[in-house]
C-alpha cells in the first residue's frame, strides 16, 4: 500500500474463525421487578465465533496490530422467586449471547 504516493506501507489482513468452550456465570430474572442478578455457580457452553486482525508494518522490525473478536454461546436465563434459598429458580428461556473484543496493541520483533 501506498503512503501518499512516496512510501509502500507493508500490511497484513488475516481472517479466522474459532470453536471452543466458554464458562459463564447465569443470570437470574425477576419479571416482576424487572431486576438482573448475576448468581454465582459458572455454567460452560459451547461457543463459535470469528475474528479480524490488521497489522500494519511501521518499520521491518516495528508495525501497529488491531484485532476485532466476536464470540457466541448459548445462555440460560432463569427466572427469580423460584426458590427461597438463593437457588437457579425456573428456567425462564435459553438466549444466544455474544462477547466483543476489540484489541489495539505495538509489536517490536526481535
Amino acid at each position: 500500500m501506498s503512503w501518499l504516493g512516496k512510501k509502500i506501507v507493508y500490511f497484513d489482513l488475516s481472517f479466522g474463525v474459532s470453536l471452543g468452550m466458554i464458562n459463564y456465570q447465569p443470570r437470574q430474572i425477576d419479571t416482576g421487578a424487572g431486576v438482573t442478578l448475576d448468581l454465582g455457580d459458572a455454567q460452560t457452553a459451547f461457543a463459535y465465533g470469528f475474528e479480524v486482525s490488521q497489522s500494519f508494518y511501521l518499520s521491518k522490525k516495528l508495525l501497529i496490530r488491531a484485532d476485532y473478536k466476536q464470540r457466541f454461546f448459548n445462555e440460560e436465563v432463569f427466572q427469580g422467586g423460584g426458590t427461597s434459598q438463593g437457588g437457579l429458580g425456573d428456567k425462564l428461556e435459553d438466549r444466544i449471547q455474544d462477547s466483543i473484543s476489540l484489541n489495539l496493541g505495538l509489536t517490536y520483533i526481535f
